[in-house]
């Protein structure tokens, strides 16, 4: 099926607007296998850990927010989402070094005949230096369970002051790392992010949300 406006088609099925019933069904099982296929990732199940993740916030403010979309994609046989990963609390405010980090775990089930392969890793944040202070921030993504290899996607950056800016960083100079599962496996989605901070001044970071390209592929 062409890339389409999802929603518009699926009011004008339901309205049953300049729409014949078989095209109805055969989108409305287009829909239903981008629902099932999105559900090898177990959102609902994800556990973190670590002082980024459980410092202090709002009350009742979540310590980490996963979001999952279903994207486009061009290959045949392929399903490509984008995962979101936000850390509402996971920052720093200091007048001497400190480090801070964030353990993410979300399990995955794959269907016989699957694998799973990571892409693009992308760490958004923001910064308040003053001069001579410096902030090392990073992201890896790994795979692990049964029949993965062990290789990782790494996005990393470090900034000097005085500065003041929102930063982003990327695993772009890792295109050529291919993490991928095994066929058809069970396992865990591993994301740990950091931040060192090196000041003798009030200075400010954090790391606010990530992005991580995934993409399902037949074995």
């Amino acid at each position: 099926m062409p890339i389409i406006e999802e929603w518009a088609l699926k009011l004008t099925c339901f309205r049953g607007e300049k729409m014949n019933l078989k095209t109805c069904c055969l989108f409305t099982a287009f829909l239903l296998s981008l629902e099932s296929q999105a559900q090898f990732l177990k959102l609902d199940e994800l556990g973190h850990g670590g002082i980024g993740c459980t410092q202090a916030g709002p009350a009742q403010a979540p310590k980490v927010v996963a979001k999952l979309n279903t994207l486009p994609s061009e290959e045949a046989g392929t399903q490509a989402f984008g995962l979101e990963v936000q850390f509402p609390t996971f920052g720093l405010i200091s007048h001497d070094t400190k480090r801070a980090a964030c353990a993410v775990a979300i399990p995955f089930e794959l269907e016989s005949g699957k694998k799973l392969i990571l892409k693009k890793l992308t760490i958004f944040g923001g910064l308040d230096l003053p001069a001579e202070s410096v902030l090392k921030t990073s992201a890896i993504a790994t795979l692990t369970g049964v029949e993965q290899n062990s290789k990782l996607l790494q996005a990393l950056e470090e900034f000097s002051g005085p500065l003041a800016m929102n930063y982003f960083a990327t695993s772009d100079g890792n295109s050529d790392v291919l993490v991928e599962s095994g066929c058809g496996v069970s396992g865990n989605l591993r994301i740990n992010g950091s931040l060192f901070l090196k000041t003798s001044e009030e200075s400010m970071a954090d790391l606010g949300f990530l992005q991580l390209g995934l993409k399902i592929v037949d074995c």
